[in-house]
């Protein structure tokens, strides 16, 4: 989570131009607007990362340009794909489970 949450802090620096500084990013309306401190940043973007990659996906915090959208995109396969790894790994063990095997 912490690559992740790190990789999303990163994609909005290649908008990051003397000029237009982070508009159109995810971040705009947190650095711009707001003075949010690095630590305060980096915890928006955890946040960020745990609710996509649990597909819970409040909506708070999305991709505002094609880059983040991609990005936003592969995260979320991976965590579809990690949870139902992680079910068909538990459901696989219970149906091997036998119960008579067990010392008592």
């Amino acid at each position: 989570m912490h690559i992740i949450a790190c990789l999303w802090i990163i994609i909005p620096q290649f908008f990051n131009t003397v000029d237009q500084g982070l508009f159109n990013t995810w971040m705009e309306p947190y650095v711009i607007e707001q003075e949010f401190t690095n630590m305060e940043i980096y915890m928006l973007s955890l946040y960020w990362t745990i609710t996509t990659i649990t597909t819970v996906g409040y909506g708070d915090i999305s991709g505002t340009n094609s880059i983040e959208r991609i990005f936003c995109s592969i995260i979320m396969l991976i965590g579809v794909i990690s949870f139902s790894y992680a079910n068909g790994s538990l459901s696989s063990i219970l149906t091997t489970y036998d119960s008579s095997s067990v010392p008592m």
